[in-house]
This record gives structure tokens, sequence and C-alpha cells, in this order.
């Protein structure tokens, strides 16, 4: 996975990867008036900035998956397993892109669920294996990136976020168009995205979920058991008294 890291973080520096950081942004923006709170921590390079510019929350910290530097930006190298945050104290977390690169995403998503807020909000965004995207890692020989990532499903990261008690608040999808590296053909191209949105709204390339992190009740769980019981003891016969004669009666 330290491959497909340094694959994918000098892919960014492209200029596919940079229409796509655009797209991914304008798919965000319906997200942002959901967005409340003081901090927000991005595991992701800080060539991703681009995707929070209409971010209501400033104080950002990234956390990249290799080391880097920055002028602009508050960068902490640290591994995801070891995030130098307290448990239940961040407002909201942007992983753009960073399931795919990573050995363990599930793990990932421990540690992000742990040092999320209850109510406080998750961001992913992926590449949607069932897509022009997908068919093209499908047939990818290189194994150059982004192509060496492992791309997931939306329905998938859903089921997996179910499991962490995380709801999933909306999803969108964006690049309808193929990966094309010439611009200028990718630009033309531009009249795919009205089409696909409205024919093939699923098979976009690109998703970006928003998903809150909800509390666990135990009330309602203990009034189950309650009612159960009660239910239970309705439904029993009523006790039967014998007379039975034993051997010192006779």
């Amino acid at each position: 996975m330290v491959y497909t890291q340094k694959k994918f973080a000098a892919w960014l520096k492209s200029s596919l990867a940079t229409a796509v950081t655009t797209a991914e942004s304008i798919g965000l923006r319906s997200f942002w008036k959901k967005i409340q709170g003081m901090n927000l921590l991005i595991l992701g390079s800080t060539q991703q900035a681009k995707l929070l510019k209409e971010c209501p929350i400033k104080d950002r910290i990234f956390v990249p998956p290799q080391t880097e530097e920055s002028s602009t930006e508050r960068v902490i190298n640290t591994p995801y397993n070891a995030l130098p945050v307290l448990s239940d104290t961040v407002d909201l977390i942007v992983l753009p892109h960073t399931l795919e690169i990573v050995e363990e995403p599930h793990e990932v998503l421990r540690h992000v669920e742990k040092a999320l807020r209850i109510g406080g909000h998750l961001i992913i965004i992926g590449f949607n294996p069932w897509s022009l995207w997908g068919l093209r890692q499908l047939f990818s020989f290189r194994r150059s990136a982004p192509w060496s990532n492992t791309f997931y499903c939306a329905w998938r990261i859903s089921d997996w976020l179910r499991v962490l008690n995380f709801e999933v608040v909306k999803l969108n999808r964006t690049l309808y168009r193929p990966p094309i590296n010439n611009m200028k053909f990718f630009r033309a191209l531009k009249f795919m995205e009205f089409l696909g949105r409205f024919l093939f709204p699923f098979f976009g390339g690109s998703y970006v979920l928003l998903a809150e992190k909800k509390r666990y009740v135990l009330t309602p769980l203990k009034e189950q058991w309650k009612e159960l019981a009660m239910n239970f003891q309705a439904n029993m016969a009523p006790p039967v008294t014998r007379n039975i004669k034993h051997e010192s009666d006779r």
C-alpha cells in the first residue's frame, strides 16, 4: 500500500486529478449547510485542500498518508491508527479516497468513529467500481494511480458505517465522463455529466458520502426486553393444582 500511496500522491498533481477534485468539490456543496462545528480533520493530502474551499469550518488539520510539509496548511504526520486527538472531540472528518489506499480500511473507520463526537459528521469520497472509471481500472495493466487504488462501492461503505452506528445522511455522485488524460477532450465531454445524472445516476465515476455519528440508545432495548418478558408471562399456561397421593397417605 505504500507504493499505492506514493503513486496516488504523484497522480494528484496531474490535470485529470485536478478535474476530479473540481467535480467532487461541486458534489460536496449540498453538504456544507448541514455541517456545524469548530474543528476539521482531513485524512488526506494537502493537495486535496481544494475540496474544502467552501467548507464552513476553517480550523483544519491534514493528516496525509505519506509524510508532507506545507507552508499554508497545518499538517501532522502520523499513522492513522495513532491520531493525536481525544475521543469524541472532532466535529468533521473527511476521507478523500483515503480508504482506497490503506491496508485496513475498517481499522481506519474505527479510529475515525472514536475521534468524532456524537452528532459529528464524516465525509467519504471514493471512486465507484460500477462506472467507466471502474471499467478503466478493471482493464488497467500498468497499475498506475488511481487504478492501483482499491475501489469500494458506496453501498459497501454504507454497510460498514451502519455497523459503527453511523447514519448516511446524503450521497451524491459525479464524474460521468470517461477518465481521459487529454483535457481538451475531457472538457468537450462535459455534456455527459448532465446526461449521466438523469439517465445513469448510479454510474458516476466518483461519489461523495455524508454520514452522522449517532448515539447508542439503550433504553428502548430495555423496554423491548421488558415487553418481551411480559408477553412471555401472559402467554404461559396457568398453574394447575393436582392432588397426588403419596404412599404414606394410603
